[in-house]
């Protein structure tokens, strides 16, 4: 069974994270949004929110 991850919350998202990295970064960078990376590769310039940063390091992993 799969679960969409638009019904996901923060916390269930970064538990995913977590379960396909060891190593990831959700760095919040103030006025500027956030920024993602995976082991030290940037993933986009910012995110507007910290779920669309989460969202994409699931797409990146899931897609690599």
């Amino acid at each position: 069974m799969t679960t969409s991850l638009m019904s996901l919350t923060i916390d269930e998202l970064e538990d995913k994270v977590l379960d396909l990295a060891e190593e990831y970064e959700v760095v919040d960078e103030g006025s500027s949004g956030f920024k993602a990376s995976v082991n030290g590769e940037w993933l986009n310039d910012s995110f507007d929110t910290e779920e669309e940063a989460y969202r994409a390091l699931i797409s990146y992993l899931t897609n690599k």
